[in-house]
Order: structure tokens, then C-alpha cells, then sequence
């Protein structure tokens, strides 16, 4: 990765010298209309199995996404922007869509399958950044293409390389990248980006190869934390109706600190936490775009790893080869299109363990030192098998029906198979406005963890939920958009701890809220909002027939993002982004125990909420032409107002409140692009 960092400081040094050497003359510095897929209505990608106006769907471009303050050089950040969307926090890389865990929801590139989509603290995304044509989130009620999630589908569309050659050059203030595209020639074309983090490379340069990460909570680092992605894309166009590409991407993320902040109250949850986690991904494409024939088959094979020493003599140590097969084909065939296609997955994987009982958010009285400890070593294999069916029946100018059928078998333990039913329907009430209706039956395997003997039950099934969603649009004259979108989610078996099996397919919950979103686009200037309503409750415990409120439960959420373009290559850009507090169970007392500790008493659980969140962000950019290629940077001060958002409360070894643990303070945020 050194080799990385010295190219970074080679296209840094180019850069440099351009921006000194700026064509003065009329003819280069007459600026070229920017922003564009901002202020003017973008046009979108759509797949074959696409509707327009459906439920539970929201589109952005990369250039969309980039124009959002907050986002720090990285499209996929946009999504924590999305209505519908919440993320608890700036530092987290966790997505709860409309009322479901974040892994309730899968991440793919078309379909090829992500080992996880962002770096340390949800930092950046593990795609590069320039190589993204688009993102879809199907925030619930999404056809039967996707499977093996209750939650949502984020799809990210691939830009794929253009035949000819160019560069890029990318420093930012966490990390630096770059990237290339090169034409093979006519029908042959390759892009390679990668970026990598540079704090820890500063600070070794400095001799603090050792230091401290948080004071107050005597955590100190032996390697900083650091990161590194590399996309890669080599595509073979023969003709306007064939594409074949072969697609990787590569992700990498370590952390060694040491941490003493529970001696007291943990004692044996301190120490040294080796971690690395990673996966690459690559996968063969084939896509046949015809008059009345679309298809797109993916052979991919990904490795996943997860290493991690913690404390004294715990570790885990897991690594997943998962390869499959996807195809769909489209058929048009008078006012229907047919679409089928199948996904089959071999996995195999490998693991040994050290480990305690795995405490969860929902593991509210969790204990490290009292858990009971486990050794595992097995090797755990699975087949997974999909087919998939749907009409798109334009019934009239003014009805679209869309309706199929998901099966699912998996040999592993006792997932068994399942059918999961599923419909849309679209209904263009006049030539401005919309209704819509979607819902279906959503089958997800349990995580892999709670499947595992002694951590876990083996006899776990599937768990399910039940999507029920309405939406209305209407357009108006001045280019303003309304939609509003009710929904509900009922969720089923799912598998919650039970005090006599570890865990049991009795949990039951619901989720249901409205969605609002207001967007204006005229001439220069641009303005959103979007304010999210959710309520959702969950069974904790299966001896226990009670539904706890949910501790993704955000209640309001208010989103306001406006912009203006000027001087034709400037943007000025800002986002007031305000959401109810995250819940999080209270201590109410405190006992000693056998051990001579004190221990916590706890109310009731998620019954209490931290402060509510509020920033401000605004950014300033620029896109404008220079000898030999394109400038861009940009300027963001995120939380102007300095609000101290909460993201949780600091007890002493007594439990006594002391004080609490707060997100980003104002940060300036400063990158620069250089394009040639």
C-alpha cells in the first residue's frame, strides 16, 4: 500500500502544478454547465424489472449524492440523507430502513454480493467513488429479483469504464485516492480506483506509532485505524447490444488499540483488540439489451474474513467463500414483460472461536466477564437455491400490475424452503399525479451466529415480515414534486433469545410510519425535504410475551437540503438534518454481586430517549477547467452550530452518571479532485 501512497503524492504533484499554471485565456476559462443532474430532473437508470411510481423506491446519481454536505467525497453517504433512512449517528455505518434492522437489508453491485458497505465508523463506503453510475434504495414493498432480506435492498449501479483514457486524483482529509481509465481499444476498456486512509502513515511519519484515542475512557492505539478499497472494472462492448465486464472489489480494515475503560465494571473485557476484517468480491457479467430480450447473468465468487484477538486468549477467526450463479431475463412480449431468472450460492466457511456468549443491542444486561465462554472449530457448509417469476402487465395507459412468486431452499440445518408472494400495482390518476400499492411476504435466514452450537440453536428456521405499503405523487408546474408514503411492516418468527434454547423463532414485531418528500427544482436552484414518521415495537424475549419498542426507533425524522448554482460553475449547498433521540434502557439501581461488583438495575428496556440529534452542514464547490484536465474541490463545515449530539451516557465503575459520549464536534472538511 505504500506504492498506493507514493501515486497519490505523484497525481497530488500534478495537481499542484496545474492549479498554478490555470489557462488564463477566454477559451479555457469559459466554464461549462455543472451540476447538471442537480438542477435539471437527471435521467435515471432503470432496470427491467423497474416501475415507475412504485412504493418504497429512491434513486440518486453519483453527482446527485456528491452535491449533499455531509458527504465527504463519498456517494454512498447520500443514503443516510434518504427519507426513510436513519442512521444513529455521524461515525456510524449502520442503515435502519423504514423500521428494520440494518441486517435485515443486503447491499449489492447489481447483484454481486458485499461483504460490508462501509469502512471503520461508516466512514467512507468500500466502492470507489467514481465508480458508481447510480444508487437504488428499495426501502420495502421491491419485486422478487431480491431475496434473502425482510429489511431493504441498497443497488448500486456500476459506472462502467468509456473508451478512452483518463485519470484521477482525490485527497481528502481522512484518506486519498486515485484511479484510472484506459482503452484497450475500440470494444475493450479497464478502470482501476483505489483509495487508502493516511492517518496512520502521518503519525508514523511523525513517531506517534503509538497514542491515545480517548482520555477519559483510557483507550490507547498500537496501529491507528486505518483502510483501504480498489475497485477494478474490464468491459468488452462488441456491439450497442452486449456488454461483458469483469467486476472486483477489494476492502481492507484494521484496528489494534487497547482498552482498560471497564476494569472495573468488565474487568475481564479489558485489554488488546486485534482486528481486521476484509472481503474481495469479483464476478463475470454478461447483459444483452435487445428490443424485446434483456438479460444479465453474474458468476461471482467472493471471500469474506474476519480476524479478531481481544483481551485475553479470546479471538475469532472466520472466513466465508461464497461463489454463485445469478441470471434474470426479460421478456417483452405485447403489454407484459416476463421476467425470470434463478440465483444459486455454494458457501463454505471455516471457523474457530473463543468466545463468550455474542451480546446484542437487544442483550440489555450483558456481562463479558460472567458470560459463558465457548471453544468452537467447525466448518459449516451450505447451498442456497432461488427461482424467481413476475408479469409487468400494463393493463392500460393508466394501470401497471406487477406481480410474481420467490422460492427459496437452503440444505442448511432446517431453513427448508419457502414462497414468498409479492405485488405492485401503479395507477396514473391524471397526467400529474399518482397512486400506487405494493406488498409482499419477505424471507430472511437467521444470522449465522445464532445458528451456531452453543451460542446458538440449530433448529432455527427462516424469519419473515410482511410488507404493506402505499404511495401518492403529484407533480406541479414549477417543478416541484410531492409524494407521500404510508407504510406498515409485520414481522414474524423471528428469533429471539429464549432462556432454554438460546434463542427460538417465537419474536414478533411491527414497524408502520409515513413518509413525506417535497423536492423543487427551477433554474439554478434546488431545494428538498423530507420528514419520516416511525413506530415499531419488538419481542426481546421469547419466556416473555411482551413487545418492547424498538432501539432503531426513531420517531421524527426532518431533513431540509437546499442549493443554488452560480457563476455557472459554482454551488453553494446546505442541510439542516433534525431526528428524535435513539432509545436506550436506563439504570435504575444497582446491587453487588457474588463477585463483590456492582451491577446494574435496569428499567424497562429502549423505554427512555437521549437528546434529540440536530446539524448543519453547508458546502461550497466548485467544477471548472484547467490545462490538460478539470478541477473540482469543495468546502463543508458540518455541525456549524457545534450542536453536542448524544450518541450515549458515561458511568463510573459505580454506575453514577458522569456524563456522555458525544458525535462530531464542527469539523471543516476540505477535498480536491483533479480529473485529466
Amino acid at each position: 500500500m505504500r506504492t498506493f501512497w507514493l501515486l497519490t503524492i505523484m497525481l497530488s504533484s500534478l495537481l499542484a502544478e496545474d492549479i498554478g499554471r490555470v489557462d488564463v485565456t477566454e477559451e479555457a476559462t469559459e466554464p461549462t454547465q455543472t451540476f447538471s443532474s442537480v438542477y435539471e430532473e437527471p435521467e435515471y437508470l432503470q432496470t427491467p424489472n423497474y416501475i415507475e411510481k412504485a412504493p418504497g423506491q429512491k434513486r440518486l446519481t453519483a453527482e446527485e449524492a456528491m452535491f449533499i454536505p455531509g458527504v465527504q467525497g463519498d456517494p454512498v453517504k447520500a443514503l443516510k440523507t434518504v427519507g426513510g433512512v436513519t442512521s444513529m449517528g455521524d461515525t456510524s455505518g449502520e442503515l435502519y430502513i423504514y423500521g428494520s434492522k440494518p441486517e435485515e437489508s443486503v447491499t449489492t453491485l447489481n447483484h454481486l454480493p458485499i461483504g460490508y458497505l462501509f469502512h471503520l465508523f461508516g466512514i467512507h463506503s468500500v466502492i470507489a467513488p467514481d465508480a458508481m453510475e447510480q444508487i437504488d434504495a428499495y426501502l420495502g414493498g421491491y419485486d422478487v429479483t431480491y431475496g434473502n432480506a425482510m429489511g431493504g435492498v441498497i443497488d448500486v449501479t456500476p459506472k462502467y469504464p468509456e473508451p478512452k483514457n483518463s485519470a484521477m486524483g482525490h485527497m481528502g482529509i481522512y484518506d486519498a485516492s486515485a484511479s484510472m481509465n484506459v482503452a484497450l481499444n475500440d470494444e475493450w476498456s479497464f478502470y482501476l480506483g483505489a483509495r487508502r486512509s493516511y492517518f496512520d502513515l502521518f503519525l508514523d511519519a511523525v513517531g506517534k506509532t503509538t497514542g491515545t484515542l480517548s482520555e477519559d475512557d483510557n483507550v490507547t492505539y498500537t496501529q491507528f485505524p486505518n483502510y483501504y478499497d480498489i475497485t477494478a472494472y474490464l468491459t468488452y462492448r462488441p456491439d450497442g447490444k452486449n456488454l461483458f465486464s469483469l467486476e472486483s472489489i477489494n476492502a481492507d480494515d484494521r484496528l489494534e488499540i487497547a482498552t482498560y475503560a471497564n476494569a472495573e465494571k468488565d474487568p475481564l473485557a479489558t485489554g488488546n483488540i486485534d482486528s481486521q476484517r476484509g472481503f474481495n468480491s469479483v464476478g463475470l457479467r454478461w447483459q444483452y439489451e435487445g428490443l424485446d430480450y434483456q438479460a444479465n447473468t453474474l458468476a461471482y465468487h467472493m471471500n469474506s474474513r474476519t480476524k479478531s484477538r481481544f483481551y485475553e486468549n479470546f479471538y475469532v477467526d472466520i472466513e466465508t467463500q461464497l461463489s454463485g450463479v445469478f441470471h434474470q431475463s426479460t421478456y417483452r412480449y405485447g403489454a407484459h414483460r416476463i421476467v425470470a431468472g434463478g440465483e444459486y450460492q455454494h458457501s463454505f466457511t471455516p471457523l474457530e472461536l473463543n468466545v463468550s456468549d455474542v451480546g446484542g443491542p437487544e442483550d440489555i444486561d450483558f456481562d463479558f466477564t460472567t458470560a459463558d465462554k465457548y471453544y468452537i472449530r467447525k466448518n459449516v457448509t451450505a447451498n442456497n437455491l432461488s427461482l424467481f417469476l413476475e408479469d409487468i402487465y400494463s393493463v392500460s395507459d393508466a394501470l401497471t400490475l406487477r406481480y410474481g412468486v420467490r422460492y427459496g431452499y437452503s440444505d442448511y440445518l432446517n431453513l427448508g424452503s419457502h414462497i414468498d408472494p409479492r405485488l405492485s400495482a401503479v395507477y396514473a390518476l391524471d397526467g400529474v399525479s399518482n397512486v400506487s400499492f405494493s406488498t409482499g411476504l419477505y424471507t430472511q435466514h437467521p444470522p449465522g451466529y445464532k445458528t451456531v452450537e452453543k451460542l446458538g440453536n440449530e433448529a432455527l428456521k427462516s424469519e419473515r415480515a410482511w410488507h404493506y405499503i402505499l404511495h401518492y405523487d403529484r407533480s406541479f408546474a414549477n417543478g416541484t414534486t410531492l409524494s407521500i408514503e404510508p407504510y406498515y411492516k409485520r414481522f414474524e418468527a423471528l428469533a429471539i433469545e429464549d432462556n432454554a434454547t438460546q434463542y427460538a423463532n417465537e419474536g414478533e414485531g411491527y414497524a408502520y410510519g409515513v413518509d413525506v418528500s417535497a423536492k423543487v427544482r427551477k433554474g439554478d436552484l434546488y431545494g428538498f425535504l423530507a420528514y419520516t414518521y416511525l413506530r415499531s415495537e419488538r419481542e426481546i424475549n421469547a419466556q416473555y410475551d411482551e413487545l418492547y419498542r424498538f432501539y432503531g426507533e426513531v420517531p421524527h425524522t426532518l431533513q431540509l437540503l437546499g442549493g443554488m448554482r452560480f457563476w455557472k460553475t459554482w454551488s453553494f449547498s446546505t442541510l439542516m438534518k433534525y431526528h428524535s433521540g435513539k432509545p436506550y434502557t436506563a439504570i435504575v439501581g444497582t446491587y453487588v454481586d457474588g463477585t463483590g461488583r456492582t451491577r446494574p438495575l435496569y428499567g424497562e428496556p429502549f423505554g427512555e430517549r437521549l437528546e434529540d440529534y440536530f446539524t448543519l452542514n453547508l458546502k461550497i464547490a466548485q467544477q471548472r477547467r484547467v490545462t490538460g484536465g478539470e478541477l473540482e474541490w469543495s468546502f463543508e463545515l458540518m455541525n456549524v452550530t457545534n450542536h453536542g449530539n448524544v450518541s450515549g451516557i458515561r458511568y463510573d465503575e459505580n454506575y453514577n452518571k458522569v456524563g456522555y459520549y458525544e458525535e462530531l464536534p464542527f469539523l471543516p472538511w476540505i477535498d480536491i479532485t483533479y480529473r485529466f
